[in-house]
């Protein structure tokens, strides 16, 4: 008898504790909030354009004085800016939307700040008067850009920027470079220059 007393006790407290917990789980799956960046995670210059898509699993969440805006970081994620230009959107019925932002860090930072900066976005509520990312029923994710300016990282971000945005005009000036180098060694040893 004390053994079924026992057991039972113990899947009443597994049950409620297992309810308390699932509860949680998946209540605050429902205020996720997504802000997803479509294009460069890492950008050279300090100004540049972003394609951005939003999407919100609660669209009771989203009204027409929720604007995207964004906070930027150093290398050791202390605060440089806590707000850049508040941008207006929209969203469809399904909670999804996208926009393209312009972004010019120049006029927000001072020049040391510009080598090297995180850019991670977030959402603000006017109405409410509350950024998402400091709301604890909300579950905000944000991909954040680096904005690196060192001399190898645009050298190299520049090459694999022309050969993602357009491989065939990459390779033929690739092919005419090495045409070239080929043309003058070949000149040179028959002794033309």
């Amino acid at each position: 008898m004390i053994i079924m007393i026992r057991r039972t006790i113990l899947l009443i407290s597994v049950f409620f504790i297992f309810s308390s917990f699932a509860g949680t789980v998946w209540g605050s799956t429902s205020n996720n909030v997504t802000i997803e960046v479509n294009s460069r995670l890492k950008q050279h210059s300090p100004q540049f354009k972003t394609n951005v898509r939003i999407s919100f699993s609660n669209i009771k969440l989203y009204n027409d004085r929720v604007l995207l805006s964004y906070h930027v970081y150093d290398s050791r994620d202390a605060k440089i800016l806590w707000e850049g230009a508040r941008v207006p959107f929209t969203i469809d019925n399904s909670g999804k939307g996208s926009l393209t932002v312009d972004i010019n860090l120049n006029s927000l930072l001072p020049a040391d700040k510009l080598k090297y900066a995180k850019l991670k976005f977030d959402f603000v509520d006017e109405n409410n008067a509350y950024w998402f990312s400091r709301n604890n029923d909300i579950l905000l994710k944000s991909d954040t850009i680096i904005l690196d300016q060192s001399l190898s990282s645009k050298f190299i971000g520049t090459l694999t920027g022309v050969l993602e945005d357009s491989p065939i005009s990459f390779s033929i000036n690739v092919i005419i470079f090495l045409l070239a180098i080929y043309s003058l060694v070949r000149l040179r040893k028959s002794g033309i220059l």
